[in-house]
């Protein structure tokens, strides 16, 4: 098995971590990281039989690589994404989930705790930044002051804080870590208020309740308790954030939760989707030209959405064609499979983890240039979380 602190190194190197404290260093550090692997690779340490859902997994990303270097030689760059950034991003991920996939279980959530907490403080210190004046600057200038993370951008860095949580909350319910739970959940919301990103919150809440009432089974008096504490500071942090700070973050947005259906950024991603299966019987090989979509919309629609769908569905089906669906699909589809047959993960729980995989693809500007996304569902849904409660 791969060596824990190596790999921490490893995933440290290839993450955005590493861009956001390192500028333009962080570049020459993750051409470090491929090296890193392949000593990985040189130590055998890295194991070369998988299981059947394993190997669909790297099947599916190893496709990924060769639909990128085929937009490499004969593709394009209309939008502000560069074609061989798609190509080393895949390369990263298919990379980065080999290395997952020999990290023994038992060390997986010390990894993952390391950078949930990372990701936490960095959130942290923005918010501290921008309304205090004191912490870590933002590096990307909005029109609006906004908590971003590491991953640049306020909705990356909520989806990729909301898989940390998932993995960890499914390892502490596992081995009935009750309190622990209950703590970082409350970070994590806390950091969800932050990032004022509705979606993941609405999937954050809606796996926290069914985690509770999963929890219920076992210690009714504990849980009850927590619960009550538990939502009165969920009440008490909302509603002083609203009161004190809403001129900057946006609450309001969260109010409104209630109708997103009638949102604009709701329905931005809905007509993505439904103007791919509008045109699936013309995608043919694609435009193989990243962000030139237009094809695909009417002249009615928006122009952002022209150049970023913001649905890797059809983002990756527009760029490739059908073979960009076959693999897009594919690949979600085996990660449901592999998480229905995960018998580790209990039924109740997997209802909004599978909610969360198809609606998290739709949250990012564009999951072609996040590293750790597919890796960390990839975790999520392979680790055998009953050997990790024995250990």
């Amino acid at each position: 098995m791969v060596n824990l602190n190596v790999s921490i190194i490893y995933l440290f190197l290839c993450s955005y971590m590493v861009l956001y404290f390192m500028g333009p260093l962080g570049h020459v550090l993750n051409i470090f990281s491929f090296l890193l692997f392949f000593l990985l690779l040189i130590s055998l340490k890295i194991k070369y039989k998988y299981t059947l859902s394993e190997f669909y997994f790297l099947f599916f990303i190893f496709l990924m690589i060769l639909l990128s270097l085929v937009l490499n030689v004969f593709g394009y760059s209309s939008g502000g994404i560069q074609k061989d950034l798609v190509l080393y991003v895949s390369i990263v991920v298919f990379l980065s989930i080999l290395v997952f996939l020999n990290i023994d279980d038992a060390n997986l959530f010390k990894l993952i705790l390391f950078l949930f907490t990372c990701e936490f403080i960095t959130i942290f210190l923005q918010f501290t930044y921008l309304y205090f004046g004191f912490g870590l600057q933002p590096v990307v200038e909005l029109d609006y002051k906004s908590v971003q993370g590491m991953s640049l951008n306020p909705n990356n860095t909520s989806v990729i804080f909301a898989l940390y949580y998932f993995y960890l909350a499914i390892f502490l319910i596992n081995t009935k870590k009750h309190l622990f739970f209950y703590i970082i959940s409350f970070f994590a919301f806390f950091a969800f208020i932050l990032l004022v990103s509705r979606t993941v919150l609405l999937c954050f809440l809606l796996f926290f309740f069914v985690s509770v009432l999963v929890m219920l089974k076992k210690n009714i008096k504990f849980n009850i308790f927590f619960i009550f504490l538990f939502g009165f500071l969920f009440l008490f942090l909302f509603f002083n954030f609203n009161f004190n700070f809403n001129d900057y973050l946006k609450l309001d947005k969260i109010e409104s939760i209630s109708v997103l259906s009638s949102d604009d950024s709701a329905n931005f991603r809905f007509i993505s989707f439904v103007r791919l299966f509008e045109n699936i019987a013309n995608i043919g090989m694609g435009t193989l030209s990243v962000g030139d979509y237009g094809h695909f919309y009417q002249s009615a629609d928006d122009d952002l959405m022209k150049s970023n769908p913001h649905v890797f569905f059809s983002e990756y089906s527009f760029l490739f064609g059908y073979s960009g669906f076959f693999v897009s699909f594919g690949l979600f589809i085996s990660l449901i499979w592999k998480l229905l047959k995960n018998s580790s993960i209990n039924s109740f729980i997997k209802i909004p983890l599978i909610i969360s995989i198809l609606l998290f693809q739709a949250v990012p500007s564009s999951i072609l240039t996040i590293i750790n996304f597919l890796p960390l569902m990839v975790i999520i849904v392979c680790t055998n979380y009953s050997i990790t409660s024995r250990k």
